[in-house]
């Protein structure tokens, strides 16, 4: 089977939504630095940001 790769969640609180999933999910939150406000959330359990092990 195969894995999720990438998806969006949308909100219109970034800082919230970011705090929920970092507290429940165990997820590190980043900023992207680029012309838009957008976070990347990566699991815990990632060894290497392109190649997820979850």
């Amino acid at each position: 089977m195969g894995r999720v790769i990438h998806f969006e969640i949308n909100t219109v609180d970034t800082r919230r939504a970011a705090e929920f999933y970092s507290r429940v999910l165990g997820w590190q939150v980043q900023t992207w630095e680029g012309p838009m406000e957008y976070l990347l959330c990566l699991p815990r359990r990632w060894e290497h940001p392109r190649q997820p092990n979850c």
